[in-house]
């Protein structure tokens, strides 16, 4: 089994996309198939009879035609694969590219949230403080808020005391 058959029995090269890629018509696919299979025929055969010399010739010209066209062949997968090889290496830049632009943009994101969680706590803070000094300022006004609280045993918060049950003044 020749090689180019070993790798299309594998399934690594496929003729169809072979011949479309590199724009061989189906006569050169034709004669390659016809080449490749003369020559294994010939590889495998041993001949007891000696040839003669005109025999011989045509052999060496055709042994000679199907090393050109398998020497084209290779040349075409060669320059394919460098052409796969360049668009892999600009897909690589490119993406490294994008990476690094979304890398950029996620820190600058990250620094923007940040900074409104600091504002954000700066503003709380500043609420904070300014209800704890009207509290305050109320409180020093004399504006107490009744005790909602109990500030004894029994339970009762100074907000419910009535004077008027305490002391019995009923009016």
């Amino acid at each position: 089994m020749s090689y180019v058959a070993q790798m299309q029995s594998m399934g690594v090269i496929d003729p169809r996309q072979s011949q479309q890629r590199y724009g061989l018509s189906q006569e050169s696919m034709d004669d390659i198939r016809r080449n490749a299979g003369t020559t294994a025929q010939q590889r495998t055969s041993v001949d007891p009879r000696p040839q003669q010399p005109q025999q011989q010739s045509k052999k060496h010209e055709e042994q000679a035609q199907l090393t050109i066209n398998q020497s084209e062949v290779i040349q075409q997968l060669k320059d394919a694969i460098k052409y796969q090889a360049q668009q892999f290496d600009r897909f690589r830049e490119l993406a490294e590219r994008k990476f690094t632009s979304l890398s950029k943009d996620l820190m600058e994101v990250n620094m923007e949230l940040k900074q409104a969680q600091q504002t954000i706590a700066k503003l709380r803070d500043k609420e904070d403080v300014a209800a704890a000094r009207q509290a305050l300022s109320d409180y020093q006004k004399g504006d107490k808020p009744p005790a909602t609280q109990p500030i004894d045993r029994t339970g009762v918060a100074p907000s419910e005391v009535q004077l008027d049950k305490i002391f019995g003044s009923g009016r």
